[in-house]
């Protein structure tokens, strides 16, 4: 549904465009805390991808809630949308954003 809090209504319509023309993607967890976002498309280059998914886990890494202990992900899986999950060694990622 269309919500102010997550710019999908506004008055500058020029600028909301813009922002989505840029790729602006927002995300959140469901009931039980998985995030479920997509990172690439079939006609993208797979190191395009990869860059998307690091990015996609430090800014997840980053909007971590300042009260949340131990580990924040617990598991990173990457798959087509009918396919089957592959786990991913996401902790050089969480590493690397935490030095930042």
């Amino acid at each position: 549904m269309p919500n102010p809090k997550t710019h999908t209504v506004t008055n500058d319509i020029k600028e909301a465009l813009e922002e989505l023309g840029r790729g602006r993607v927002e995300f959140r967890s469901d009931k039980t805390g998985v995030v479920h976002m997509a990172v690439g498309k079939v006609d993208m280059d797979s190191a395009k991808i990869a860059e998307n998914a690091k990015v996609t886990i430090a800014e997840i890494m980053r909007k971590k809630p300042s009260d949340a202990k131990g580990d924040f992900i617990v598991s990173v899986a990457l798959s087509s949308t009918m396919g089957p999950g592959v786990r991913v060694n996401y902790k050089d990622v969480a590493d690397a954003s935490a030095a930042v």
